[in-house]
């Protein structure tokens, strides 16, 4: 027997609470459920973000209750969203949780009957899409902390209060995507022989002065309490031109790089190079100066002394990845990455405090969808709430399909590689270039997999749900694609090989 729960989300009104304010169902003596259909449950999509929530569609009898409460414009917040939440059992099993969408309402005077749409509530992320929120967090944002934000802010915006439209606990892990020690990359290369080169086919003879650095000074500042990491590259020299009567032109040449790191492998290069003229010799005192000049620009923009950096470690390590550099003297200076790929938590594009650009605000959508393309993962809701769960997992215990319990034939095909989009990770603070090079083989090789088509009868035999993983004929397959057929007591489902 099919039963409609309708629950009030406004804290204000009198009938608010988890208890339904109202029931509606068929009887013996009359009918009010005229027709129930449920779309599909979707994970089919590289780009997660774009992935349909599910939709009931009904047709009902209205009454006095249905006219007073679901039809009344008075009911309904900005877009079309009824302050009744909409929860729908099967048999006493619920089957299904959502909000009503009251712009999508249909009646006929003539019969009493009224034809609703309800959407689960992923469907509001979409529809909330304009909403913005300053993110000013240097350190960045858990991933948990970023979905969190987006439901607060629809909550404010709607005035509702549900479990429905919270975060449920997770089916979230993080994506094994990682770069083996030995097998390194490089995130910046830095080449700096030129500073050493002289010149070629001139009569003099050239020497390094006494102030000249004998080897660049490098290394790692890390302050992870604001999410900083730089690695900074600094070297000075002098070369002395000296002829018949001793020195007599000098010449400065200086670099500094400040390879700025986030999300682990984003890079933002800031330059300093400085060749001078040559000067007369008797000048060399304002060509020494010049060194205060390239510990100005590394005090800019790291804020360390010159003694500090002097000092800097050449390689660090946090318990999943590991920062090392790799220096041939006199030629070149690579800073390198290993392990873990995904950052666990977001840095995304800001201004500097003090900056008139600083109020940069982003679209929570957009976080979102950078959020779910970088972790592999989705969003679902139950009846408990939103989740956040990972494609890629692992279920311990996968149900076991017999043969017995399928209906027709099961079809078994291969899914080409779908090419993902990554212009949504463009939100990421730093260049992520380096982030999408591996991302996307990675996302590829995970979406090219054989696909299972089957129908398995007995809806109270199984408890499957999208993600579950069933075995079939000594083979698992993630479900990405399910379909609850009450009339026939069958599963309609799409998965995927593991």
């Amino acid at each position: 027997m099919i039963k409609l729960h309708f629950i009030q989300t406004q804290p204000a009104a009198a009938d608010f609470g988890p208890t339904p304010a109202y029931t509606l169902q068929d009887t013996t003596s009359t009918r009010k459920i005229l027709s129930l259909s449920l779309s599909s449950e979707k994970l089919v999509s590289i780009s997660s973000y774009q992935r349909e929530p599910r939709r009931a569609t009904l047709s009902i009898f209205t009454d006095a209750w249905i006219t007073a409460h679901i039809l009344d414009p008075a009911q309904s917040s900005d877009r079309g969203i009824s302050h009744y939440a909409l929860k729908i059992s099967h048999n006493n099993v619920l089957i299904f949780s959502g909000y009503i969408d009251t712009s999508a309402l249909s009646y006929n005077p003539a019969s009493a009957e009224l034809e609703l749409t309800a959407y689960d509530p992923t469907k509001l992320l979409q529809l909330y899409e304009d909403l913005e929120k300053l993110y000013s967090l240097t350190a960045g944002y858990d991933p948990s902390w970023v979905l969190t934000y987006y439901l607060q802010a629809i909550q404010a915006a709607t005035g509702i209060s549900s479990s429905l439209f919270t975060l449920h606990p997770s089916l979230f892990t993080w994506p094994t995507l990682a770069i083996a020690p030995g097998s390194e990359l490089i995130l910046t290369n830095i080449d700096y022989s030129d500073l050493i080169a002289e010149p070629i086919g001139t009569p003099w003879t050239y020497s390094w002065h006494a102030n000249t650095w004998t080897a660049p000074e490098f290394g790692y500042y890390t302050n992870f309490a604001v999410g900083d990491i730089f690695f900074i590259f600094t070297h000075f020299k002098i070369l002395v031109a000296s002829g018949i009567g001793g020195p007599q032109w000098a010449q400065v040449r200086a670099r500094a790089r400040v390879v700025k790191i986030t999300n682990h492998v984003c890079t933002e290069v800031f330059e300093y190079d400085h060749r001078s003229d040559w000067t007369g010799y008797s000048q060399i005192d304002s060509l020494t100066a010049q060194e205060a000049e390239l510990h100005a620009f590394i005090m800019e923009k790291t804020g360390l002394e010159a003694a500090t950096v002097a000092a800097l470690p050449g390689s660090f390590a946090t318990t999943i990845c590991t920062y090392s550099s790799v220096h041939l003297l006199d030629s070149y200076l690579r800073a390198r990455f290993s392990g873990q790929l995904a950052p666990r938590k977001l840095q995304l594009t800001y201004s500097s405090p003090g900056a008139s650009d600083f109020d940069l605000r982003h679209s929570h959508l957009k976080v979102i969808q950078a959020m779910l393309l970088l972790y592999n993962c989705t969003i679902t809701a139950s009846a408990l709430g939103i989740q956040m769960r990972s494609k890629d997992h692992d279920d311990p215990t996968p149900i076991e399909i017999p043969a017995t319990a399928v209906v027709g034939s099961p079809s078994i095909r291969r899914v080409p590689a779908e090419t993902p989009d990554l212009s949504a990770l463009d939100i990421l603070s730093g260049d992520s270039s380096i982030l999408q090079e591996y991302l996307k083989p990675y996302l590829m090789a995970w979406h090219a997999r054989w696909e299972l088509n089957l129908t398995i009868d007995d809806l109270s035999a199984y408890t499957l749900s999208l993600g579950s993983i069933i075995t079939f004929q000594e083979n698992d397959y993630m479900i990405v694609e399910l379909t609850t057929d009450f009339e026939k007591d069958e599963y309609l489902v799409r998965g995927w090989s593991l």
